[in-house]
């Protein structure tokens, strides 16, 4: 009897923390919407303003180089772009492509982005060019589209992620 007794505080004892750590591992993880228009608008001093950056900011170890900021792609038609990473640092990043009003990879129906590599890791001093193909689909919306083609490097205590926009227009 003292047995089951002892078992069942036992299991009752699991089922109590495994909830506990659930629950908190579900709060961790909640996602905070970020407009990334607003976001925008701070990113860029005034005119005839010095920017004296903050201690503790991060520096990137990398600068991000867009051939151009606008491409047109017809539908039914696909074309390249080049992006160039320059490293001042060594350091490991990752790319991805992502429409301007979202944090989510998907993009407008239609539109195919094909990166040759997502994964890239750099030394001091050296550079890494990345060709972006993008496709459009027939059943695509004509219009112009702000993308994002951003770069993650991970920290010790999160990610960084610096991007370039890249405006698509589909006649």
């Amino acid at each position: 009897m003292k047995r089951v007794k002892l078992w069942v505080i036992v299991v009752f004892t699991v089922v109590v923390i495994n909830g506990l750590l659930l629950a908190f591992a579900m709060k961790q993880s909640e996602t905070i919407p970020i407009n990334l228009k607003e976001a925008q608008e701070y990113r860029q001093p005034p005119e005839n303003a010095t920017v004296i950056p903050a201690p503790g900011l991060i520096t990137f170890p990398f600068e991000l180089s867009l051939e151009t900021s606008e491409i047109s792609v017809s539908k039914g038609q696909s074309q390249n772009v080049t992006i160039t990473i320059y490293f001042n640092e060594k350091a490991d990043l990752s790319l991805t492509v992502r429409a301007e009003e979202s944090m989510l990879p998907e993009l407008p129906s239609g539109i195919m982005v094909c990166l040759d590599k997502t994964e890239i890791g750099g030394k001091v001093s050296s550079e890494v060019i990345v060709n972006v193909t993008l496709s459009i689909g027939s059943e695509a919306t004509s219009g112009t589209y702000a993308l994002h083609i951003f770069a993650t490097q991970k920290l010790s205590h999160g990610y960084a992620a610096i991007g370039v926009p890249l405006q698509l227009m589909i006649p």
